[in-house]
């Protein structure tokens, strides 16, 4: 093995076949980043809702959906140093923990409380950013280069939902069988559902 450059480590990389610990592996970071954004959308729907319950005004509608993206923005930069320093692995779930306790204690939030709601989103969103980001890169570097459709698919963060036909196309070439295409078939038609 120390007598083998670079340039063919990778090609012996991009030659392997995708096996049962690479299709866990990407089903759990799908799994993931699927359940972290439903999360992260269903605010909107949330908050029509509740926004003419509380008589919410435009600005403070505003603050509820833009303190997700903000806390997303700082936990891209806590995280993503935390990730360096502790690895991807702890990132992704503490940042799950984050986000599904944050989504959660959303559920507690007395009436008319929109500045707790807000404070929560921005919890959730740092959460998401924490697990969503190493997700993401972990099934990049796992993913051969030639796998290109699964690579484009996984920066996009739409694994499980919106490239399965090449994800199933893909699978049924390593797999030999479309038991691969059925999974993921079912999986898109849960997160169309949800």
């Amino acid at each position: 093995m120390a007598g083998r450059t670079s340039d063919e480590l990778l090609a012996l990389f991009d030659t392997a076949q995708l096996n049962a610990r690479y299709w866990a592996i990407f089903v759990i970071m799908s799994a993931i980043i699927v359940l972290e954004f439903f999360d992260f959308g269903i605010v909107a729907f949330l908050l029509a809702v509740v926004g003419p319950a509380w008589h919410l005004t435009y600005g403070q509608s505003a603050t509820i959906l833009y303190s997700g993206g903000v806390g997303s923005i700082i936990g891209a930069l806590a995280f993503g140093a935390f990730s360096d320093a502790w690895g991807r692995k702890t990132s992704i779930v503490v940042g799950t923990f984050i986000c599904g306790i944050g989504a959660a204690l959303n559920g507690f939030v007395p009436d008319g409380q929109w500045l707790l709601f807000a404070a929560l989103r921005f919890i959730v969103g740092i959460g998401l950013t924490a697990a969503v980001v190493p997700a993401l890169t972990i099934v990049v570097e796992l993913t051969p280069t030639r796998q290109g459709a699964l690579r484009r698919g996984a920066r996009r963060g739409r694994e499980a939902a919106g490239d399965a036909p090449a994800i199933g196309s893909a699978a049924d070439r390593e797999t030999g069988h479309s038991t691969a295409r059925q999974a993921i078939r079912i999986v898109r038609a849960a997160a169309h559902v949800l």
